[in-house]
C-alpha cells in the first residue's frame, strides 16, 4: 500500500491551478508528458504517474485500468477531471484529443472549410 499520508503532502506542494480549470502538475514530468513522482509501495520506492495518484488519493483506491483526463491535458491531476477506462477506451479519446488539436474543435454548424 502507499503511505498515503505523506505522498499527499508532497503531491499538493506541486499542483497549480490553470486558468482552464485543470489542476497542472508542475513538478517532474515524464517521456510521455505525464506528472510523474517517486511513492513508497509496500516499503519501497517507485515511480508513479502524478494523475493516477491524485485519483488514489481522491477516491481511496487505484483499479487495474488506464485513468483518462477527461480534459485532455496529460499534466492535469484534478480528480473531477480524471476518469478510470479500458485501455482502448483511453487510445480513442487521446486520439480525438489530438484530431481537435490540430484543428480545433468542430461544432455541428461548422464545416472544414470555413
Amino acid at each position: 500500500m502507499i503511505e498515503l499520508v505523506a505522498e499527499s503532502r508532497f503531491f499538493w506542494l506541486h499542483v497549480k491551478q490553470s486558468e482552464t480549470g485543470c489542476w497542472e502538475w508542475i513538478g517532474a514530468l515524464d517521456k510521455d508528458g505525464y506528472g510523474q513522482l517517486h511513492a513508497v509501495r509496500d516499503g519501497k520506492q517507485t515511480t508513479m504517474r502524478a494523475h493516477r495518484l491524485s485519483f488514489l488519493l481522491d477516491r481511496g483506491f487505484l483499479p487495474d485500468l488506464d485513468i483518462d483526463h477527461l480534459c485532455g491535458n496529460r499534466r492535469c491531476v484534478r480528480p473531477d477531471h480524471l476518469e478510470a477506462v479500458e485501455a482502448k477506451g483511453n487510445e480513442n479519446a487521446e486520439a480525438i484529443a489530438r484530431i481537435e488539436g490540430a484543428f480545433g474543435r468542430l461544432g455541428s454548424h461548422q464545416t472544414w472549410r470555413e
